[in-house]
Order: structure tokens, then C-alpha cells, then sequence
């Protein structure tokens, strides 16, 4: 991503001024109506581009987006709605004006989809336990290091992916990122672990340098959980690049560890213990594994085979897995095997039970198994394993490459159903349990003669001379190794993998002695030159020089047995000609050489037997046809001549210089990218991909092969094509099974059964894209041919605007495969189905399951019936039948979507009623946002009916937004929402009650006096689980709850945010015992509110409720009196208050009353800004104790007015107060902070003091402090009226920061001894009269340096240095 300064200079070349003049223009020449709209439209799509590119920045911790850059949105976003309001009026005489695609870039970068679900999860007893222990604790606002320990093989890692899970799916997080660390962590690798989920780059190769960038890049995500796994010894977080407390409340941590210990170094706050299964769970997952045992007399042995898995998953699935189907005495054979190890420890019970398995396989699986555990166990590429197994000989039966591809891909699959191998993060890698990886590693050294050492461990010594005489493997996965040997010899040697070690030196003779070997990969070494001995290597069939720095390999010619040669991301520039005598050479991996510029003329073309080409993401300078001239690069023409090719992967960025014929039917696999807009990022779903931009239509020729067998399918901006179907593939695209289309503006239909032929079209497509085909008209054009679309499950349609509706009803009956419907942007949509005829036939489509509609101003109905209409030319035109007088629904009679459980409408400005009862009872999800028309959420019958009672019995969430003419949800006696968390209400401002039980036609004569006290919430809701509430932008709201409510309801509720409510008088009437589970309050900008809690009542019946509470925030409330009305005298606690946030309250006096603050013990952080705060904490005897002795005007003055009061701070973390200019003194003589690690105080200029000598002897936590701007300040220590001198110690304060004080003399005027043995960092600034920081003794040992507007200063010690700073001063005035 480029820096926002050079996204702003693209932006402001956007001028917004062509716009605006049309917008002037129109009012007096309407024929230019379509000047406007193509304007509108070219703004819009350049404003989504900015959008796209400021995401972006955002997700990059060392950029900021510009301020000119977000002004220039705001005027676009005003500018276009000011167009729209025209255009809209003259939407008759509107006609599209399609205009030329022309895009430097077609596509974004989006972020990684979260970690999904386990398959086959099984959630026991003691699994659901430890499971709501985690979940508790990752609710816990008090906790953010959480731990999972357990033995090796007990099932954490499947444990935390599957509260990963969850947590997305409940939107507890909106991000969760998972690690894996092992047992010799690389903190790179770790960073860039996180980094990838969070779909960010490094651009720098310093540890320290990434933890910096990517704790910035954390921060920006709100809540985010960090799943580190398989922890082995402590790691520090912060060295990692990991915030979390303090540093980013938003941020937690899942750790797992097979130690406790180690948990308990990295200072987990909750660690859970995972167990072995319990007796009957082992069993009960055993026995559904093994099925039916149909031999009665097999079962008791099969209990005892169970019993000896140790209730570890990762040993009884792959047992039971090997017994399915066995024989009796092999059950008992197996059984005595097992006996073997009784009482010789887990660890042997482990290798017993994991070598049963292993001698269930065949001689295939166990070559590939040793294999694997030689490599790194968490992701190993299948395609590395091709490579080696193509070395090795393991499939020597094979002849062809794609035969071995296959054999391999089955024994991969015979190893997952064994259990011995896991499926990895994409179809393209695998992974291996590290408990199952040791056992293959275990077995593959003792019985193979293979020297290997664990992941990413430092080797201490080599093995002797007569091991390596033996020796038939070396594997050193990402070892650290001081030093090679100047020879190995290794006669016997097979294959040697050494990855990742750039700084080791490989000695000029190191493989001179093993004449043997197959297989070399020197992944991530520095090979520059290549060692002479290389050639030794007569035998080499498989060599990978990965990501290695090269420069001359033309040695790589002397290996005349090459089989495979693999450069993935390697700095090689020239392939050398010396390549071309690799004639037995079958596979050529080029991928990612970004550097490679040259490949000299007939190089590959003289590579008779290559089966597997790979050169995607990297040589792209291919030479045309016809030129004369002398050439230093290949042609396309030469891949032309290998006959045996089947696999290519290539791009080619000008389409005109393909010749004829370049593509054979051979290709099985391919991804060809033709044209200059496509990359290379993300994840492919198929072996065949074909990505196509092309000048003209008369190219579609050269690439008819591929398109015939292509999978999936990428057309960019396609020149002369109007049918995608019939002029690209006239048989109907049989293979296809993802087409993605977009910037086209020659497409009129995808398909047009007016030009082709009768076959089935797109039978297997599973998803269809469709973005910016402005001339669209139909995706299906003509009489539906069955099976057609019958295998598709995804539809995304976005700016379509000439495409009126998708289907024919009779088409959309055929998908009943249909899983998601995702529309946008479409500005002429009405209905997504059209009904052709009379008849009564009804649609059920049972997968469907998620449906958005946004952006779609003239959408009517999903389904609506058809009439035929004449011009005055005399032609017919197909239009919506006029449904004004009633209403339609979103969903009519005649469609059925029984599984729908996720409805997102948006921005569908011409639906009034959404939907009727029948269509929403299975929704989990459902979001409603800027519907402008729209009046009630749901309606039973054509004329509104009062429900007697409406249940929802699956709604999850629900958000209702931008709905300027809503009134209520629905009319009913009751609405019941049995599993509701999530509920949002944002700018309803018609909506004074969510359930009415008037309708629309008696509302107006009903009581004024009804509509006027009714609250938003009353007994007609039932919410038993409602956990999340956001009531914001309701401004006509005055009353949220009703004194009375159903039972039970809101009982749950763990968040509640109120915003910008301008009538809101209160938040909370007396039936506040019923949210005792609170715990995140936040209320902010409602202009009216005069308090927040109502305690009246509850003191009146003497009813005793404790709140859970934990953090306060209250912003903007410009007439808040009161917190808490009343004083509860203990009856109503917040004993868990941590965070108090109090900012902009002008007339609130007083925070808390006496009986709540003295049990305030968990209270962490108080923040007070610009607030008319007088007393912190309210003294109920105050006035009392104080008026004998001092003058009456001294009863106002405010500061922490309690004496008993003092431990309520003892607890306290954060303590800032900002713009209080009435607070005199911060805290009394008694007050403790000894937790405090924060102190800030910014513009209070009543203050004079700080803090009293006693308190700032209890600041031993204290490692931050800042004071800025309090005029009145004369010191920071005050004397407490003692004469003794004090020895006051600062233990942990890092740095003192000193901004704009211009009364300040000193830190201290009492003769009082500091020391500060951590203080490194001071900064003193505006201070004129400090002559001198303290008048007693003072230690500053680690100290060198005073920071002074902006110069660093120091002259021996801080007294002295700060003597010196006011002499200077003087002498500047004078």
C-alpha cells in the first residue's frame, strides 16, 4: 500500500466540480439529465475507490488518513445526495450512458475470513465445562491472559478453534487471530502469523521494529481475541508485538501450553485445566468411530483397546479408526500389542497405541507418513510433498506426473481417515499433530536411519562417522546450525532438507560424498555462488531452491538427472542456458520470482519432457510474434512445443502477442492470467482457473481451449462480447463452477437462448459474480432450459443498472441448491423473481440461508407478478404491476425460504411493510437500515391485524437503522425473542414503542397521552437473553423502559450504549434490580438527561440488589445532575466498577454518593473531563464536621471530601482528570493509590498541590505522570502538615512529564528525601518559576538526560540541570 499522502494527491486529481456544475446545468436544460447521471456515476465508483483505499490505511499502524482526504468525502457524499434528490425527479426521462471502463485497479484486499468451526467437534461434558470456563473468562472485563493447559494429545488446539469460533459467530470479537509458537519460538514467524489474519504486510525485517508496527496495527481492531498455541516456554508479548490490558483493553488472550507453569511466567489471570476424557466420554467417542461391533463377544475387548488410548482423542480416534471392521483376532492382536506398555508412563501408552496404527497402513502411507515426520509438523505443502515423493521414487509406478499427483493425494486421504493426518488451513497444505509428528519422527530415526532434528531447534552436535555411514536422511527443518562439516559422508544419503538458515556457509565440498542422494532442498539459504560440489550429485532427481539468494546457477546444468527444479521466491534474475540440458527435467517452479527478467530464447523449449510449468506471479516479459530483431527472452511460442505438457501456470499481460494454438488439450491444470489487472494474491478454490482481459473479442478464439475446460473463470472489461454464454462457450460451459464478471459494458445478458442452442447451460456453476455490467439486462434471456444454474449456491449481483429483476419464476424454482443471494447497488431493481403467469405454484427453496439487499431504490418485492405494457412506438415492455394501494411485503405468498436465517436489507428506500410472520420465524440475523419509506417491520394479513402473540424463536440479532418513517416493529400483544443478544436501534425517530398493540387506522384516535409517557420497552417484550442493547439517535425517545416489564426480560443484559437520545430524561425507572448483570454502560450526547440511575424506589421497599456493573462511561450530557439520585445507603452495590469515564458534564457535581464509593475496591481507571465536578465522592457529613472551624465558603470547595473513604482508590490503575477547573485538591492526606500506574491531570486550575507527601508515599506502582496546563499549580507534593521529614520513593515512575505550569516552584517545597530508581524520561517545559525540582535529597540514578522545549539538557544531576533551566530562562528575559 502506498503512503495517504500519495492516495490524497489521486484523490484531489477527483475534482467534484464537473458535478456540481451539471447540478446547476439541469435546472435549465433537462435534456442533460444523462450528463448528471454518468457523473454521479463516475463519482460514486471513485469514492468507493477512496473508501477502499482508506480501509486500508487504516489497517496500516504507520499511516494515517489524511484530513483532506475525509473532507473530500464528506463533499462527495453531499454532492451525490444533492444529485440523487434530481435525479430522481427526472428519473423518466433518464437513460442510461454507459461509460468506458477504464481501471487502474479492479479489486481490494479484504480480510482473511475467521477461523471456522471444528468438524466433528464433540462436546462432552468435561469439553463443555472447560468451554464455559473460557468463554466466561473471555467475558470477563477484569481478564485478559487466559490460559488452556493440558497433556500432549488432550485436545486444546481443537478446543480454542472451536471458541474461536463461536466468539465470531456470536460477535463477542470482531476479529480473532490464531498462532502457532511450538516449542522454539521464532517470533517472526509468530508476527507474521497474526499479521496474515489481519491481513497486513511488513515492509521491514527488524523483530523489534514488526512488534512496534504490529501492536499499532492491533490496537486499530475494537475487540480482538490472539489465540497463541502450543506454547512451550514463556514468551514475552510485548517483544511479540501483542498489546493487551492497559495498553489495548480491546485486545485478549488464548494461550495454550502443555505446562502450567509456563502459563502462570506469562501472568495468565484464569488458567483452565483440560483433562483427559473421561472413562464414558472415551468410550462413547471410541464406539462411534468403530460403528457397530456386529461380534457381541468383540465388545468387552474393545473397552479394554479404549481404555488403553488414555482418554487422549489423538490416540483413540486413530485406533478406533484402524480397528473398524477388524477381525477378532485382530482386535486381540492389537490388545496384546497395547499390553505391552501397561505401566510404563503416558508416553509409552502414547507410542503404543500410535505404532497400532501405524501398522494398519500400507508400505505407501508409511513412506509418505516417515516423511512428514522429517518436515515441519504445522504446515506442510503438498506440492513440496510432490516434489520429494517425485525424488524419492515413493510412486514409481506411476508414469506421469499427474498419476503421482493422484497417488499421492490418495494416500494423503488414507492418512487423514486413519487420523494420523490433519487437514490444513487450505486444500492446498496438511498438517500433523506434534504428537503424532514425534512418533514419525521417532520411527522414521529408529528403524530408517534418519538424522533429523526438531522445529526450528539449535543442532549442539553432529552424529559420528558410522552414523552418517548409514545415514539415509538429513532433515533440519529451520534449525539453528553453528557450523556445517566441510564433508558430509553419507554414502547412502536419499535426501537432505536444510531450510531457513541464510547466515549458515555451506562449504565448497559439503556434498562431494554422497553420491546417492535424491532429494536436496535448501530452502531460505544464501547461495551466492552455488558450492562446487553440487555437481557431484549425479543422482539428483529433485532439487528446491526456495526463496534463496542467487545469482549464477548455471551449474544446475551439470544435473543431468533432474527431475524437478523448484526457484519459488528466489532473487534469480537469468535463468541460465545451461537449463536447457536438464532434458529429463518434469517440473519447472519459477512462482513468485518476482527479480527474473530474462529467460534466453529456446530454453524451455528444448525441456522435451517437462509435464509442470509454474511461473504465475513472477516473469511476465514475454517477447512477441514477428519481430526481427535480435531477442534476449522467450516466446510464447516455444511452450507450444512441449508436447507433455499438462500443467501450466502464466501470465501474460498483453493478450495480442498470444499466438494461435498456444494452448493444448492436454492442460489438466492451469491458472493463465491474461491482461494487466490481475495479481496473484489469495486462495484458489480450483486447479483450473482462467482470468481474462482482452482488447477484442476476436482474441476469445486463442483461449477457447481453456475456456472449455475451465473451473473457475475471471472476465475483466471484455471488448465486443454481448452473451457471455454463447460467444465464449457455446456448449454451455460445462466444467464451470465459479464465474466472476465485471467492468464489461457490452454484456447484455449471461445468457441469451435467443442465439444458442438447446444444451444446459452452467451446469455445475456453484457461484456467480457479477460487478459493473451497466448494460446488463438479464442475466437469463429467453424460455428456461432445465438444469440450467442447478448447482448453484452463491449470487453476488453489485451495480447493475439496467437489470430490472434476476429470474424468471420458472428459473428460480430450478435453484433449489440456492444458499446465498447478495444484491447491491442496482438502481433500477424492483424484484429479485418475476411471476409470468396466473397459476398458484409456490417456490421452496430450502438452502437458502442468507439474503442481502442493499442499495436498491426502487425494489419492490422479491417476488411480483408481471404485466404487459405498449409504448407509443407500439413495442411491449414488461413492468411491475402497480401495488400502491397495498403495500407489498418483501416476501409474497409465493416463495418459501424455510431455512433464511440471515436477512440484511439496506438502503430499499420503496418497501413499506418488510414481512409477514411466516417469513421470519427462522431468522438468526436480521438488519434493516436506511429503508426510507419503510413504516413496520412485520405485518400478518393484507389489512394490519393486532397479533395475539409473535414468537421468534431462533433471532439472534437484530438492527434496526436509518428508518426515518418506522413506527414499531410490529402490532402485537406479545413479541417473544427467546435467544435475542443482539439488539440495536439507531435514527427510528418516529419510533416511540417497539410493540404496539394499535393499528396504523386506530393509532391517530388512540390516547395522545399514550403515545406521549409510552417507552420503548413494557411488558408486551420478552427478551430473557437479550445480552447486547444500543438505543442511539432516537430523538424522540423519553422513556426507554416502562415500570413495568415482562418477567425476566432484559435480565441478561451485559452492554447497554445510549447516543444522541435528545428527549431521553432518564435511563434507568425503578425496576433497575432487573439489570443486575450489567456490566458496560456507556451514555453519551443525550442533551435532556438529568440522571442516569433511579434509586428512589429501591430505597423506598428497602430492596437489596447488587449490580454487576464494571465500567461507566458518560460523555456529552450537558444537564446531567446526578449519577445516582440517591444515596442507596448499601442497599444497591457496584462492587465491580473497574473503569469510571466521566467527560463534558457540566452540571454534575458530585460522581459518587458515599455508601457506593466506599465499596468501589475494584475501580482501576477514573477519567474526568470537562466536567463541573465538585466533589469526587459525596460526604454525608461534611457540612457538619467542617462549619465550627472554617469559613462558610469553604464548605464548597471541592475535592475527595471522604475520610473512610480511602480504600475505594486502593484498587486504582488510571487515574486522569482533564478541564476541571473547579477541583482544588485531587485527594486528601489519607487517600492510598498504591496500584496506581497513571497519573494525568490536564487543565484544572484550581489546583495547587497535587498530591500530600503520605499519599505520594503510597504511589509505588506509579510509572507515569503528566501535568499540563494547571495554572494555579505550585507543587506536586504538598506537605500534609507534618514538620518530620519524609523518605519518599518513587519505585517505578519511567517518566515525568511537566507541560505548561506557570505557577509551579518545584516537585516538592518541604524538605522531604525522593528517590526514583526507574525514572529515565523527563519533560519539563513552560515552566518559568521552577528554580529547582526538590529541596531535599534526591536519586535519580538512571537519569541522563531533561528534555526542555524540545533540547536535551542535563548538568550532572536533575536539581542542577533544572538550576539550569531557570538560569537560562532569566537570562533570555533580561
Amino acid at each position: 500500500m502506498e503512503i495517504v499522502s500519495s492516495i490524497a494527491s489521486k484523490v484531489f486529481e477527483l475534482s467534484v466540480e464537473p458535478i456540481v456544475r451539471q447540478i446547476k446545468y439541469v435546472f435549465n436544460y433537462s435534456d442533460n439529465i444523462h450528463n448528471l447521471e454518468e457523473e454521479v456515476e463516475k463519482l460514486t465508483d471513485k469514492k468507493q475507490r477512496v473508501e477502499h483505499a482508506v480501509e486500508e490505511v487504516k489497517r496500516n499502524p504507520v499511516e494515517e488518513v489524511e484530513a483532506d482526504v475525509q473532507r473530500w468525502l464528506t463533499k462527495v457524499n453531499n454532492v451525490i445526495e444533492d444529485a440523487g434528490k434530481i435525479l430522481l425527479r427526472h428519473e423518466n426521462k433518464a437513460k442510461k450512458s454507459p461509460r468506458r471502463g477504464n481501471f487502474e485497479k479492479v479489486s481490494y484486499r479484504i480480510t482473511p475470513q475467521g477461523i471456522g468451526a471444528v468438524k466433528g467437534f464433540e462436546f462432552f461434558e468435561s469439553r463443555t465445562l472447560a468451554a464455559d470456563e473460557i468463554m466466561n473468562a473471555l467475558k470477563d472485563a477484569d481478564v485478559n491472559l487466559i490460559g488452556v493447559y493440558g497433556m500432549g494429545g488432550v485436545g486444546k488446539t481443537t478446543l480454542v478453534k472451536q471458541i474461536a469460533a463461536q466468539v465470531r459467530e456470536y460477535g463477542i470479537f470482531k476479529s480473532v487471530v490464531m498462532a502457532t509458537v511450538t516449542h522454539n519460538p521464532d517470533l517472526k514467524t509468530v508476527q507474521q502469523q497474526i499479521a496474515d489474519w489481519l491481513n497486513y504486510k511488513f515492509d521491514v525485517k527488524s523483530v523489534e521494529v514488526r512488534a512496534a508496527l504490529l501492536s499499532e496495527r492491533i490496537k486499530r481492531e475494537e475487540k480482538i481475541l490472539i489465540i497463541l498455541d502450543d506454547i512451550w516456554a514463556a514468551i514475552k508479548l510485548e517483544e511479540v508485538g501483542i498489546p493487551y490490558g492497559p495498553d489495548h483493553k480491546g485486545s485478549k488472550i488464548l494461550m495454550t501450553s502443555r505446562n502450567q507453569s509456563v502459563l502462570l511466567k506469562m501472568g495468565v489471570q484464569r488458567e483452565v485445566l483440560l483433562e483427559v476424557l473421561q472413562h464414558q466420554e472415551s468410550w462413547n467417542l471410541f464406539e462411534k468411530i468403530v460403528g457397530d461391533l456386529k461380534d457381541s463377544n468383540l465388545r468387552p475387548i474393545a473397552i479394554e483397546v479404549a481404555e488403553r488410548c488414555a482418554g487422549l482423542p489423538i490416540l483413540i480416534v486413530p485406533v478406533a479408526t484402524g480397528l473398524k471392521n477388524k477381525q477378532m483376532f485382530e482386535w486381540n492382536d492389537a490388545l496384546e500389542e497395547l499390553k505391552k506398555f501397561d505401566g510404563k508412563g503416558d508416553e509409552a501408552r502414547v507410542y503404543s497405541a500410535l505404532e497400532l496404527s501405524y501398522n494398519f497402513l500400507r508400505d505407501e502411507e508409511r513412506s509418505l507418513f516417515r516423511l512428514l515426520g522429517q518436515l515441519a509438523p504445522h504446515v506442510v505443502v503438498i506440492s513440496d510433498l510432490l516434489k520429494y515423493s517425485m525424488g524419492l521414487g515413493l510412486f514409481n509406478q506411476r508414469t506421469t506426473l499427474k498419476a503421482t499427483r493422484d497417488r499421492l493425494l490418495k494416500v494423503i486421504s488414507d492418512l487423514k481417515m486413519s487420523c494420523l493426518l490433519l487437514e490444513g488451513d487450505n486444500h492446498e497444505q496438511v498438517k500433523m499433530h506434534d504428537v503424532v509428528h514425534s512418533f514419525a519422527a521417532s520411527i522414521a530415526s529408529k528403524h530408517h536411519h534418519v538424522f533429523t532434528a526438531a522445529y526450528q531447534t539449535e543442532l549442539e552436535e553432529w552424529p559420528n562417522k558410522d552414523f552418517f555411514e548409514q545415514c539415509t536422511s538429513i532433515s533440519l527443518p529451520y534449525c539453528n546450525i553453528p557450523k556445517l562439516p566441510e564433508v558430509l559422508e553419507c554414502p547412502k544419503l536419499k535426501s537432505l532438507f536444510m531450510f531457513n538458515n541464510s547466515s549458515l556457509k555451506i562449504p565448497e565440498n559439503l556434498f562431494s560424498r554422497m553420491e546417492e542422494l535424491k532429494v536436496l532442498d535448501l530452502t531460505g539459504m544464501h547461495l551466492s555462488p552455488l558450492p562446487l560440489s553440487l555437481q557431484y550429485l549425479e543422482n539428483l532427481q529433485t532439487l528446491c531452491l526456495d526463496g534463496c539468494v542467487l545469482e549464477d546457477i548455471s551449474a544446475i546444468g551439470d544435473l543431468k538427472q533432474l527431475q524437478v527444479l523448484s526457484f519459488i521466491q528466489s532473487t534469480i534474475v537469468r535463468l541460465p542456458s545451461e537449463v536447457s540440458k536438464l532434458t529429463r527435467l518434469r517440473l519447472l517452479d519459477l512462482s513468485q520470482c518476482r527479480k527474473l527478467e530474462v529467460i534466453p530464447p529456446d530454453v524451455l523449449s528444448r525441456l522435451a519432457q517437462l509435464e509442470e510449468l509454474y511461473m504465475g506471479d513472477g516473469f511476465a516479459q514475454w517477447k512477441g510474434e514477428g519481430h526481427d530483431e535480435p531477442r534476449n527472452n522467450a516466446k510464447l511460442s516455444e511452450l507450444k512445443l512441449l508436447s507433455k505438457l499438462s500443467t501450466l501456470e502464466v501470465h501474460i499481460m498483453d493478450a495480442n502477442i498470444m499466438p494461435k494454438d498456444l494452448f493444448s488439450e492436454k492442460l489438466e491444470r492451469f491458472r493463465v492470467f491474461i491482461g494487466d489487472v490481475w495479481d496473484w494474491r489469495g486462495k484458489y478454490k480450483t486447479s483450473r482457473t482462467l482470468k481474462l482481459k482482452l482488447s477484442t473479442s476476436a482474441l476469445l478464439e486463442r483461449v477457447k481451449v481453456l475456456l472449455m475446460k475451465t473451473e473457475d473463470l475471471y472476465l475483466d472489461d471484455l471488448k465486443g462480447v454481448r452473451s457471455v454464454l454463447y460467444e465464449l462457450d457455446d456448449q454451455g460451459f460445462p466444467e464451470l463452477k465459479h464465474l466472476h464478471v465485471q467492468n464489461s459494458l457490452g454484456i447484455q445478458y449471461i445468457i441469451d437462448r435467443m442465439i444458442m442452442g438447446h444444451s444446459t447451460a452452467f451446469p455445475r456453476l456453484e457461484s456467480l459474480f457479477i460487478d459493473n455490467l451497466n448494460n446488463l439486462e438479464n442475466i437469463y434471456c429467453g424460455p428456461y432450459m432445465v438444469g440450467s444454474f442447478s448447482n448453484l449456491r452463491k449470487l453476488k449481483v453489485g451495480n447493475c443498472n439496467a437489470l430490472r429483476s434476476l429470474f424468471s419464476f420458472s428459473m428460480f424454482k430450478g435453484l433449489e441448491k440456492l444458499e446465498k443471494v447478495d444484491v447491491s447497488s442496482c438502481k433500477i431493481m424492483e424484484e429479485i423473481v418475476v411471476e409470468e403467469g396466473e397459476d398458484d405454484e409456490k417456490i421452496n427453496l430450502p438452502q437458502l440461508r442468507y439474503l442481502r439487499l442493499e442499495n436498491l431504490p426502487q425494489f419492490i418485492s422479491f417476488c411480483s407478478r408481471v404485466k404487459e405494457a405498449t409504448t407509443s412506438g407500439g413495442n411491449k415492455e414488461i413492468e411491475c404491476e402497480d401495488e400502491t394501494e397495498t403495500p407489498m411485503p418483501l416476501f409474497s405468498r409465493k416463495v418459501s425460504f424455510p431455512n433464511l436465517t440471515i436477512l440484511i436489507v439496506d438502503g430499499c428506500d420503496n418497501l413499506k411493510i418488510l414481512l409477514s410472520l411466516s417469513s421470519v420465524v427462522h431468522l438468526k440475523r436480521l438488519e434493516i437500515c436506511n429503508c426510507k419509506m419503510m413504516e413496520v417491520m412485520v405485518k400478518e394479513g393484507l389489512e394490519e391485524e393486532i397479533m395475539s402473540k409473535m414468537l421468534l424463536h431462533q433471532l439472534e440479532s437484530l438492527e434496526l437503522m436509518d428508518l426515518p418513517k418506522l413506527t414499531r416493529f410490529c402490532t402485537s400483544n406479545l413479541v417473544e425473542c427467546p435467544v435475542l443478544k443482539e439488539l440495536r436501534i439507531q435514527n427510528c425517530p418516529q419510533m416511540r414503542t417497539f410493540v404496539s398493540n394499535y393499528t396504523t387506522s386506530n393509532m391517530a384516535s388512540s390516547s395522545e397521552l399514550d403515545i406521549i409517557n409510552s417507552a420503548l420497552f413494557d411488558e408486551k417484550v420478552a427478551f430473557p437473553n437479550l445480552e447486547q442493547l444500543a438505543i442511539l439517535n432516537m430523538d424522540n425517545l423519553k422513556m426507554i423502559w416502562h415500570n413495568e416489564l415482562h418477567s425476566d426480560s432484559f435480565c441478561k443484559i451485559d452492554a447497554l450504549t445510549v447516543e444522541h437520545c435528545e428527549e431521553l430524561i432518564k435511563i434507568f425507572p425503578s425496576m433497575l434490580g432487573g439489570l443486575r448483570n450489567l456490566q458496560f454502560l456507556f451514555i453519551r450526547n443525550c442533551d435532556l438527561l438529568q440522571e442516569v440511575f433511579d434509586l428512589q424506589e429501591l430505597i423506598k421497599m428497602k430492596e437489596s440488589v447488587a449490580i454487576q456493573l464494571r465500567t461507566l462511561e458518560i460523555h456529552g450530557l450537558p444537564k446531567l445532575k446526578h449519577v445516582w439520585n440517591e444515596d442507596p445507603l448499601g442497599l444497591v452495590l457496584f462492587d465491580n466498577l473497574s473503569s469510571v469515564d466521566v467527560w463534558d458534564c457540566p452540571e454534575l457535581k458530585i460522581i459518587f454518593p458515599a455508601s457506593i464509593a466506599k465499596n468501589l475496591l475494584q475501580l482501576k481507571t477514573l477519567v474526568i473531563v470537562c466536567s463541573g465536578v465538585e466533589e469526587i465522592v459525596q460526604n454525608l457529613n461534611w457540612v457538619e464536621t467542617n462549619m465550627e472551624n472554617q469559613p462558610m465558603v469553604k464548605v464548597l470547595q471541592p475535592h475527595f471530601s471522604f475520610r473512610k473513604l480511602d480504600q475505594a482508590l486502593r484498587s486504582l490503575e488510571e487515574f486522569c482528570v482533564w478541564y476541571c477547573d473547579s477541583l482544588i485538591t485531587l485527594a486528601p492526606s489519607s487517600a492510598s493509590f498504591q496500584n496506581l500506574t497513571t497519573l494525568e491531570v490536564w487543565i484544572c486550575n484550581g489546583l495547587v498541590s497535587l498530591v500530600t507527601s503520605s499519599t505520594a508515599k503510597s504511589l509505588v506502582q506509579l510509572t507515569r505522570m503528566k501535568m499540563i496546563s494547571c495554572r494555579g499549580l505550585k507543587e506536586i507534593v504538598a506537605n500534609d502538615g507534618n514538620e518530620r521529614k519524609e523518605d519518599i520513593t518513587f519505585s517505578k515512575l519511567g517518566k515525568l512529564e511537566l507541560f505548561s505550569l506557570p505557577s509551579l516552584v518545584s516537585f516538592c517545597s518541604a524538605d522531604h528525601s525522593f528517590k526514583f530508581p526507574s525514572l529515565t524520561e523527563v519533560i519539563v517545559s513552560g515552566c518559568p518559576k521552577m528554580q529547582v525540582f526538590s529541596k531535599g535529597v534526591l536519586s535519580t540514578p538512571r537519569l541522563l538526560v531533561v528534555r526542555h522545549d524540545g533540547q536535551e539538557c542535563w548538568n550532572g544531576n536533575l536539581n542542577d540541570t533544572v538550576q539550569q533551566l531557570f538560569a537560562e530562562m532569566n537570562a533570555k528575559e533580561d
